[in-house]
């Protein structure tokens, strides 16, 4: 399999002959259709036992499904030679709200090697039952600051960086002390550590993920906001961050409401308001 982003890099892999017998004539079957603007490019041809070729995507700016589809279909790429079975290779050409591994994408990353798939991130649906963000509101009263995940944390060896690292502030906040006996369902970062879509590495988000909103300080970038509910191909409830704020981190987190003003509205509030969970997670490549 491989996964590309809609006019990103392009992207490569290697085909071996490890049979004992040359494989003649290899080449992408002429057959394949790709999304309109995508290309390949083969030096395939007779490969001798043990030897190799490269065939290169460039990935053009249509994705291979609309975004939103539920089950993409991917493009099917067939190797072929005259004297040996075909191979098949998926192919994903991605765009933002393309539905992949388990949710909608948000974001790419395209940093590592052309050889592998892009990485990035995708958005599950919010959560149908809104919760707190510390369920010690519920139960007890003993609200509580958890250490290294607040909007002035920066990301050293003892914290996080709490306005743009959900998946560490959403470790940190289960870890806590006070979390330790309470359930998972009970506040809003515990909510997205169950199995979803057959995944089980989702997290809240941090604030700047969500929203580059100038209320929260946040610099542009691929946010849910901006690039899933504005243009309508992932509607979210207001949904809490996993970012504390600093000015009150004992009883205050960061917010988003997604359906206000022409981008969305970040807000400090109360802990024991409840909202829904945003789950995201990191591409698996």
């Amino acid at each position: 399999m491989l996964a590309l982003k809609a006019s990103g890099i392009a992207r490569s892999f290697t085909v071996v002959n490890t049979g004992a017998a040359p494989a003649l004539l290899v080449e992408v079957d002429p057959a394949v259709v790709w999304p309109m603007g995508t290309t390949y490019a083969s030096n395939c041809a007779t490969l001798a036992p043990g030897a190799s070729c490269t065939i290169t995507i460039t990935p053009g700016a249509l994705p291979s499904a609309a975004p939103g589809v539920p089950a993409p279909v991917p493009v099917a790429m067939s190797i072929q030679s005259s004297n040996a079975p075909a191979l098949a290779v998926q192919v994903h050409v991605l765009g933002y709200g393309s539905v992949f591994q388990g949710g909608h994408l948000f974001a790419f990353d395209e940093s590592g090697p052309p050889t592998q798939s892009v990485g990035g991130k995708v958005a599950a649906v919010s959560s149908a039952t809104p919760v707190n963000w510390s369920e010690h509101y519920i139960a007890s009263n003993l609200v509580f600051e958890v250490a290294g995940v607040s909007d002035n944390s920066v990301g050293s060896a003892s914290s996080c960086n709490g306005k743009f690292d959900g998946a560490c502030n959403t470790q940190a906040i289960i870890a806590a002390p006070e979390h330790l006996s309470v359930r998972l369902e009970n506040y809003t970062a515990g909510t997205c550590r169950g199995t979803l879509n057959t995944y089980a590495d989702w997290y809240l988000p941090a604030i700047c993920e969500m929203s580059n909103s100038a209320a929260s300080g946040c610099p542009s970038g691929e946010t849910l906001q901006e690039k899933l509910h504005t243009p309508g191909h992932l509607l979210f409830a207001d949904s809490w961050s996993s970012t504390q704020a600093s000015v009150g981190p004992v009883a205050l987190a960061w917010r988003h409401s997604f359906a206000t003003l022409p981008g969305g509205d970040s807000q400090v509030m109360y802990k024991n308001v409840p909202a829904a969970a945003s789950c995201v997670r990191q591409l698996s490549l």
